[in-house]
């Protein structure tokens, strides 16, 4: 398929032209791309870094995509599924006053398969 090379595509983005918002978001993709290979450790770091580059930037614009990545196929390698519900539903909860009803979606669908 085509999102490996996308998800790349927006990683040589950001190291030839510097960070953005929107990097924090290809970190994560960078993440899921990484556990689709097995690379689960790899994985996590990248969903750290996106984290990190999140709370630095301190727009929320792109907190849904990443909390999507990160809590539907990163975290759970890690931890409880449970521990992934409240940013499950903070990213529902900031897509839907964002505007950004594509990832709120997910983040809700995910809340509740961990739910039950």
């Amino acid at each position: 398929g085509v999102f490996p090379f996308i998800c790349l595509r927006m990683m040589q983005t950001s190291l030839k032209y510097g960070l953005c918002d929107e990097s924090a978001y290809s970190f994560a993709v960078l993440g899921v791309l990484c556990c689709n290979f097995g690379q689960i450790n790899e994985a996590l770091r990248f969903g750290q870094l996106s984290l990190r580059l999140l709370d630095i930037s301190k727009v929320n614009k792109c907190l849904p995509g990443i909390y999507a990545c990160l809590y539907t196929a990163i975290i759970p390698h890690f931890h409880h599924y449970r521990s992934s519900l409240q940013p499950l539903e903070l990213g529902y909860n900031v897509g839907m006053r964002n505007g950004d009803v594509s990832y709120a979606t997910v983040c809700i669908r995910q809340f509740c398969v961990h739910l039950f």
